[in-house]
């Protein structure tokens, strides 16, 4: 064969060896910039879910302070041991004069 006649040839064959090449190597690299693409929109929704969580988080936290605030004032207004007995006879007048009938009293 003459390369002058069949030039076009020559130029179709190695434009589809060149193509198959690329086609070769970058077709491995298309794969990964698309699962790294769905990785990033992954972790791009775990990102918002964990901010959602933060905010959930702080929320709870002054909820928590409050709750701590509310118990420390309900157990001053608890009596203490030495209080009971008292308490325990001021329940009995306040029956008796009240013609309540208590049927048991157990600290």
């Amino acid at each position: 064969m003459n390369f002058e006649k069949n030039w076009a040839l020559y130029l179709l064959a190695w434009a589809g060896i060149l193509m198959a090449i690329f086609f070769w190597k970058l077709t491995p690299a298309f794969q990964e910039v698309d699962f790294l693409s769905q990785e990033k929109d992954r972790l791009y929704q775990e990102v918002l879910t964990l901010r959602k969580k933060v905010q959930r988080l702080e929320a709870l936290k002054a909820q928590l302070a409050t709750l701590q605030k509310t118990a420390q004032a309900l157990e001053e207004r608890i009596p203490n041991d030495t209080e009971i007995p008292n308490l325990l006879l001021t329940i009995e007048d306040a029956s008796f004069l009240s013609q309540v009938e208590i049927l048991s009293l157990v600290p």
